[in-house]
């Protein structure tokens, strides 16, 4: 594994950057803001476009395909809250990401009526609800994954300072 140790300016001692870090680095900044921003465009188009008669067969007639419509409108919000929360950002830019993904509910159920669909406020409370969810997925995933990968990193810190492979932890053993 490649280890590589920098210590920033306001650093008290080195920071191990791994290739596990270096990935999740890339995913974070790379991946999520495109999966993010795709799947917005996505949704949007999908809720701004009129519902197939064909969809509506599909999917076993009209009282399945409204429960799936919400069961939809429910997942994607989810989804899209989870990608919020882990956008590359401050706390302050996640949270106007996720007002603005209220507004977004907001704009879409209203601007329906003029594309052929129904506006209705149930769908904007699902995404709302979808969102809730989606943020309390993505909290608890993330403390799990916090614990776990600082339990690793710390781990590796520990055996890497026993070896004495960093000179300006000598004192601290």
């Amino acid at each position: 594994m490649h280890d590589s140790v920098s210590a920033g300016p306001s650093q008290a001692g080195p920071i191990i950057e791994t290739d596990q870090a270096v990935r999740h680095s890339f995913w974070r900044r790379t991946v999520v803001p495109i999966v993010f921003v795709t799947l917005l465009v996505a949704w949007t188009g999908a809720l701004l476009a009129p519902v197939p008669p064909a969809a509506i067969t599909v999917l076993g007639g009209p009282a399945r395909s409204f429960w799936f419509a919400k069961a939809l409108h429910v997942s994607v919000y989810a989804t899209l809250a989870i990608l919020a929360v882990l956008l590359p950002l401050s706390r302050n830019g996640r949270l106007i990401a996720l007002a603005i993904l209220i507004a977004h509910g907001g704009a879409t159920e209203y601007l329906q009526q003029f594309f052929g669909r129904g506006s209705s406020v149930r769908d904007f409370g699902l995404d709302f609800g979808g969102l809730i969810l989606g943020v309390g997925l993505a909290v608890a995933g993330r403390r799990v994954y916090s614990r776990q990968f600082c339990r690793e990193s710390s781990q590796t810190n520990l055996q890497d300072n026993s070896r004495g492979e960093y000179p300006d932890t000598a004192d601290l053993r």
